[in-house]
């Protein structure tokens, strides 16, 4: 065990955040769904992670969650994005794009629901 710490020690946070990205990636292209989630969330989990990385990480997690039919854990990463303080290039009006879309959805699915119950 503690050799296997030493072995793992140097190595930046930067560089284990996005391993557990590039594996989400993989884990995705596969179809494996649950297993992207899984290293999309160990990524974003991490202490002092990059801001970059973690962007990227919550974007393709959000789509995950917007696939899967879950909007609001989606526009809540997606939330998250914009409210950090350093600017990501591409990632941050990616997803404002994505929030926007996912709002005009519920918006137009709600409207449709309160259309259904007044129609007798």
């Amino acid at each position: 065990m503690k050799l296997a710490h030493w072995l793992f020690a140097w190595r930046s946070s930067r560089s284990v955040a996005m391993d557990h990205y590039r594996l989400g990636l993989a884990r995705d292209k596969k179809g494996d769904p649950a297993g992207a989630m899984a290293a999309y969330s160990a990524a974003i989990g991490l202490d002092n992670v990059p801001d970059n990385v973690k962007a990227m990480a919550l974007y393709n997690r959000a789509l995950l969650f917007a696939a899967l039919a879950e909007p609001s854990k989606a526009a809540a990463d997606l939330n998250a994005i914009l409210v950090m303080t350093t600017s990501v290039r591409g990632v941050t009006d990616a997803a404002r794009r994505r929030l926007e879309r996912l709002q005009h959805r519920q918006e137009a699915t709600d409207s449709a629901r309160s259309d259904r119950r007044r129609t007798p």
